[in-house]
């Protein structure tokens, strides 16, 4: 299946179908990992203070689940927790904040901690 997904990703890419628009920067390749068959989604929380534009959380199966995600910037630039930490990388959070300085749109890599094994995961696109 896998590799279907990938031949497919290939054959679109080579005729310009990304899905992005004309002139703007290819979105970062998705990671493959191990499914428990749950679902990772993201919402828009509340605003965010300055210096930061746009912050989200993440629900599990339609639930919040608390601070049990772990984000990665699929895009190399940095995101901050809700206490202001700055990284790449952050575990056991429940979201994410983002500051203006690396574009309007941002690329996450989210997966879900069950019971100290990170299953699950999805590529999220934020619009900032």
């Amino acid at each position: 299946m896998m590799i279907k997904i990938a031949a497919l990703a290939a054959i679109m890419g080579l005729f310009g179908m990304n899905g992005m628009q004309p002139g703007t920067t290819k979105a970062p390749v998705a990671k493959a990992i191990a499914l428990g068959g749950g679902t990772i989604t993201m919402l828009d929380a509340p605003a965010p203070p300055s210096p930061y534009v746009k912050s989200v959380q993440f629900k599990y199966n339609g639930s919040f689940v608390g601070a049990k995600f772990k984000v990665e910037s699929a895009d190399g630039c940095t995101i901050y927790t809700y206490s202001g930490t700055a990284g790449t990388v952050h575990e056991n959070v429940l979201g994410v904040m983002f500051k203006g300085d690396c574009g309007t749109t941002r690329y996450v890599d989210v997966y879900y901690n069950d019971n100290g094994t990170w299953i699950d995961y999805r590529r999220f696109e934020v619009n900032l």
